[in-house]
């Protein structure tokens, strides 16, 4: 190849590390989405659609892969077992289904936790979480996390792949290490107890994809490289 593009610092890193050397060029471009085209559901459109509407819903989309860390996201609900105004809400499906449907029986959480299966543009359901979770153990660049900002959700992720190049800690989303359920757990209940951090979370995520992850920003960069 004359150039390769890595969308992430962490994977340029590794490129370097591993003696990736195109003829020309390694170049860093990030991903970019449209964030004013989303085409999202209002709130209370996504939340009977997805039939949930207690208070609080914690979500994330992703598919049922064991990278995705989605059984640390179960554990969490554990947690929340006996506060009635919140449920847990994953779109998506895959290989681990079973063995997520295993778990949640398990541990009690039928109720707690709800499996939604896929959903065309899921994106667009975003409105109805309150809170939007990344837990995965191993990451490049996630998607589901930029749209969830550009949705001005509060996030929560964990400390993998490109996350920590998208999340600036407690400023325009909180960071945890993977494979921590109780941390996680933690940091839903710090961003629940305050309204304030809830709103300022969201608004910084919003504002961080426009000026870093915006389309025709990696458009323009494209462009330039060629």
């Amino acid at each position: 190849k004359d150039v390769i593009i890595v969308n992430n610092q962490h994977d340029f890193d590794q490129a370097l590390k591993l003696h990736i050397k195109p003829r020309k060029k390694l170049a860093l471009i990030h991903n970019g989405i449209e964030t004013y085209k989303l085409n999202l559901l209002d709130r209370d459109e996504a939340r009977t659609k997805l039939k949930v509407q207690t208070e609080y819903v914690i979500g994330t989309i992703a598919n049922f892969y064991p990278a995705k860390g989605l059984e640390y996201l179960i554990r969490t609900a554990y947690y929340f077992q006996d506060n009635d105004n919140v449920v847990f809400l994953i779109i998506g499906d895959g290989q681990e289904r079973p063995d997520l449907e295993a778990l949640i029986k398990e541990l009690g959480l039928e109720r707690k936790v709800i499996l939604a299966g896929q959903i065309t543009e899921a994106f667009r359901y975003l409105p109805a979480f309150d809170i939007f979770v990344l837990p995965s153990v191993k990451e490049g660049f996630p998607w589901a996390l930029i749209e969830a900002m550009a949705t001005k959700l509060p996030v929560i992720a964990t400390r993998v792949g490109a996350v920590p190049e998208i999340i600036d800690d407690h400023k325009n989303g909180i960071i945890v290490e993977p494979k921590d359920s109780q941390a996680i757990a933690e940091k839903i209940k710090e961003i629940m107890d305050s309204s304030h951090l809830q709103k300022e979370l969201g608004i910084q995520a919003h504002q961080t994809v426009l000026f870093k992850f915006e389309l025709d920003k990696m458009v323009k960069q494209i462009e330039e490289l060629l």
